[in-house]
């Protein structure tokens, strides 16, 4: 339900309303704010890095990233022959950074035992005049979680569109520089490289530069910097430990990309203690490129899909 004005004092959480969903041996906690996955546990052991309830969320931890992935050069873009000028939301790079989603209030739309489905409405605003709707659903079954993410155009005109999520993946006790020891299988032909501003400048092999981003085979991420997009799969990711558990991340419909970020910037006890891998529709800067965008016609609605399973 939406949030409505309190007495003076009411405590609500930074997060807002919380759901909680289970199956099994998995139980997961969704947050309204970002339509985030806050918590996703196998036996009581934490899958993903989470974040309390009543704490601003944390580097994009689960949260939904739309109606553009990534960054966006100097948050300018042309589309259809209009230029537009997004907000600048990162100060250090000077572009527009992970769209609006993220800061949205999602509100119900059905819940049961072991599922739950979320709505919010990104209405027009500077720099993206367009009404999206979006629909989120989030569900568990004995085999691992699923989230499942709808698009619709609400509009009267094409927009350009793409989306991703944020989750951080554990294969073991999250401390800093635990993803060193951790092995990193990622069946993709392709990766980006990107500048000082994290903008793409050109493919590349994974086996370019002594195979540095070769991780198709599993092996160890040691002092590997990873703030990276792949594409060309042919399977899913993998994140283990040594003795091979851990977590397979399941790219389903929509997926053509996913970055992998080893959280080396992230401050005190989240440095390298946990590995973003983020499903993708589209790369870094695809409103400028078009790689990838999604055009939504008014009216059509495109989905992604990923999932998480425990190994």
């Amino acid at each position: 339900m939406p949030r409505t004005e309190g007495e003076i004092g009411e405590h609500v959480p930074l997060s807002d309303h919380q759901y909680s969903i289970a199956c099994g041996d998995f139980e997961a906690h969704v947050a309204s704010v970002g339509g985030a996955l806050r918590a996703l546990t196998y036996c009581g052991e934490y899958l993903i890095s989470p974040f309390d309830e009543d704490e601003l969320m944390p580097g994009m931890r689960g949260a939904i990233l739309a109606p553009w992935p990534n960054r966006i050069r100097d948050g300018a873009y042309t589309f259809s022959g209009s230029q537009y000028q997004l907000p600048i939301n990162e100060i250090v790079t000077g572009n527009a950074s992970h769209g609006f989603a993220f800061m949205q209030g999602f509100t119900l739309h059905e819940q049961t035992e072991d599922s739950v489905t979320l709505r919010a409405c990104l209405e027009p605003q500077r720099g993206y005049p367009w009404r999206i709707r979006l629909e989120v659903r989030f569900s568990v079954t004995e085999e691992g979680f699923t989230e499942r993410i709808t698009a619709t155009n609400l509009s009267g005109s094409a927009a350009p569109f793409g989306m991703a999520v944020h989750p951080y993946c554990l294969a073991g006790p999250e401390k800093p520089n635990g993803v060193n020891d951790w092995l990193l299988q990622v069946p993709a032909s392709t990766f980006l490289r990107t500048d000082d501003r994290l903008l793409p400048t050109v493919d590349a092999s994974v086996d370019a530069d002594g195979g540095v981003f070769d991780f198709r085979k599993a092996r160890p991420i040691g002092n590997t910097e990873l703030d990276t997009a792949f594409t060309g799969f042919d399977g899913n990711v993998r994140l283990t430990d040594k003795s091979g558990h851990g977590v397979e991340v399941i790219l389903g419909d929509g997926v053509r990309w996913v970055q992998i970020y080893s959280a080396h910037k992230a401050p005190g006890s989240g440095y390298r203690a946990s590995l973003a891998v983020e499903p993708m529709t589209c790369p870094a800067d695809a409103f400028n490129s078009g790689r990838d965008v999604v055009i939504l016609e008014p009216g059509d609605e495109t989905a992604l899909e990923w999932a998480i399973r425990r190994i």
